[in-house]
């Protein structure tokens, strides 16, 4: 089922008509709190991480919030639809686990104090960062629009863009004999919550394309590993 008709089918005359405005909103507090973070690590701004654990706190209250309409739908209403309600469920756990990892974005810095250089790698990061804060737009207007291509672009960008830089920046971190070992462990860790956060965003827009039971597995993987062959990637 489409996402605009779960969407149709669970808000028509429903109590779930202010869920998906709290769905946008867990969106937009998750990708502040992204922002916050990175800021908070490469910028040298610890002082902001206070707002960010606020951040998070309000992300939980709006995970609260969807899952107590999507009790009530199912409790007052003799034939719910389940598909739907499933997903909305899937994706504000999706929103939280983003909050999560921001947090230990923010945390790397309290953990291994340390000046990020403006290195190749402090470059990369702010690559891959620029391309998730992409990912939080087009997967918000994947949802509003129902919009599949943009759906499409996020599971592209995560398995094309993020998956394949933390690749790369883990192995060569592994080779790289001259670093400083506080540095490595920061980018280490940061690319993966990159990673995670980027899959995430990854479950939420698949959601427009695939069934409840494929959530988060790419039906255009094998069609990109195919592209790659052929360019001899």
């Amino acid at each position: 089922m489409a996402f605009k008709e779960i969407y149709d089918a669970l808000t028509r005359g429903s109590i779930l008509d202010d869920a998906f405005d709290e769905i946008e909103e867990m969106n937009e507090q998750s990708k502040s709190m992204f922002r916050d973070s990175f800021k908070c690590l490469l910028d040298d701004k610890c002082n902001i991480a206070e707002r960010i654990c606020g951040e998070d706190k309000l992300i939980n209250r709006l995970e609260v919030g969807v899952r107590t309409k999507v009790l009530k739908y199912l409790a007052f209403n003799a034939s719910p639809d389940l598909s739907g309600s499933l997903y909305l469920i899937s994706i504000v756990i999706d929103y939280e686990r983003i909050g999560d990892y921001c947090k230990n974005i923010a945390q790397l810095k309290l953990l291994y104090p340390t000046i990020l250089d403006d290195d190749q790698y402090r470059k990369d990061v702010i690559a891959m960062y620029g391309r998730i804060i992409k990912m939080f737009d087009l997967t918000k207007e994947s949802l509003q629009e129902d919009n599949e291509k943009k759906a499409k672009t996020v599971m592209g960008m995560h398995e094309e863009g993020t998956k394949r830089k933390h690749a790369d920046l883990a192995r060569r971190l592994t080779e790289d004999t001259e670093i400083d070992a506080r540095k490595a462990i920061i980018y280490a860790l940061l690319t993966n919550n990159l990673r995670r956060i980027s899959a995430h965003l990854r479950n939420v827009a698949s959601g427009v394309i695939q069934p409840i039971p494929q959530l988060g597995y790419n039906p255009f993987k094998e069609e990109m590993k195919k592209k790659r062959k052929e360019k001899g990637e």
